[in-house]
């Protein structure tokens, strides 16, 4: 298992989710995770610097290939993973 594969479930845990049962951050779409979508990718100008959960999304196939690595849609995702990261597994976020 990769190390952020096992940060996504690792927090998911934490708040009584089974692994088998983590969904896709997406609002409404339901299907379970397959993917792991880093938010600040280096590839598109993102840090080196490791944010651990807070950089990392948990996404079906679909809404990988739709919305991961595509500028315009990572301050969207942003904001989605954050809410998800307050309501859904509850962490502590800066600021």
């Amino acid at each position: 298992m990769q190390k952020h594969t096992k940060i996504v479930i690792d927090a998911h845990t934490s708040v009584g989710i089974d692994p088998h049962e983590i969904q896709c951050e997406i609002p409404g779409c339901g299907m379970i995770f397959q993917d792991v979508h880093h938010i600040e990718c280096r590839g598109m100008g993102g840090t080196t610097r490791d944010y651990g959960i807070l950089d990392l999304m948990a996404l079906c196939r679909d809404h990988h290939n739709q919305y991961g690595d595509k500028v315009r849609h990572m301050e969207w995702l942003k904001a989605i993973h954050l809410r998800y990261c307050q309501f859904v597994l509850k962490s502590n976020l800066p600021g």
